[in-house]
């Protein structure tokens, strides 16, 4: 009697940690672009350096791409979507603090695809915005004119490291 009720108090929590071990991806909020990466092309910035760009050169981000309160379905062309600097998992969702979620507009006449949680490289001008925000939720930071491509778990230790 005692093993059966074990078993199945077992298996929900069992289910739970494979389903969160399963949909977990690398968190990018704290990393920092590697030395080597900074020449030539667009400047590729860390999340931590946001406030840094000034919206007169092409920025290169690479995050999470996410529903900007929109309904988007996968697949779906899209002309704009939050870009955040993890993903969530499955369980829980990403976290949308206004200072590090970035809504991006994607070039004036292109779209792209839009796949829920799929790590992107998205190049563009970055702007923040100045004013006092109205909605607590709102982004404060913008890209414009953006480019986007589809990004490889491995770009993440190519091109960023933790901070020391």
């Amino acid at each position: 009697m005692f093993v059966s009720i074990f078993v199945w108090m077992a298996i929900p929590v069992l289910a739970t940690v494979v389903l969160q071990s399963l949909s977990t991806k690398p968190s990018l909020s704290d990393m920092v672009v590697r030395e080597a990466v900074r020449a030539g092309g667009p400047r590729v910035v860390g999340w931590p350096d946001l406030e840094v760009a000034d919206g007169r050169e092409r920025v290169k981000l690479l995050g999470y791409m996410m529903d900007n309160g929109v309904a988007i379905q996968n697949e779906d062309a899209t002309t704009g979507f939050l870009l955040l600097p993890e993903a969530g998992t499955v369980l829980h969702p990403a976290h949308r603090i206004p200072e590090q979620m970035v809504e991006v507009e994607v070039r004036k006449g292109a779209s792209c695809r839009f796949e829920f949680r799929r790590l992107v490289w998205v190049e563009g001008l970055l702007r923040h915005r100045r004013d006092s925000v109205a909605d607590g939720d709102a982004p404060v930071h913008f890209l414009d004119d953006a480019l986007v491509e589809k990004a490889d778990p491995a770009d993440i230790s190519a091109v960023f490291s933790h901070p020391r």
